[in-house]
């Protein structure tokens, strides 16, 4: 298999990638990319329980702490 023009962008950007700086990635790499790389957990650490609940609709929430009331023994 000979070594073809993609095979080497591919190396060359590898290997020039550190030299970007984080706007450069935001602007070359779609944010939904970027963030599938990242594990749930990762992303929702630091946050607040408000934070992680905001954009839930009032219906999902009950439900969620229905679900929770169940687990803990308490519904």
């Amino acid at each position: 298999m000979s070594y073809t023009m993609e095979d080497f962008r591919r190396d060359f950007t590898i290997e020039h990638l550190s030299l970007l700086t984080p706007n450069d990635l935001r602007n070359a790499v779609p944010i939904e990319k970027l963030l599938e790389a990242v594990p749930a957990e990762k992303r929702l650490e630091g946050l607040s329980p408000e934070d992680r609940l905001e954009g839930l609709s009032d219906d999902e929430l009950q439900r969620l702490l229905a679900e929770a009331k169940k687990k803990l023994g308490s519904g």
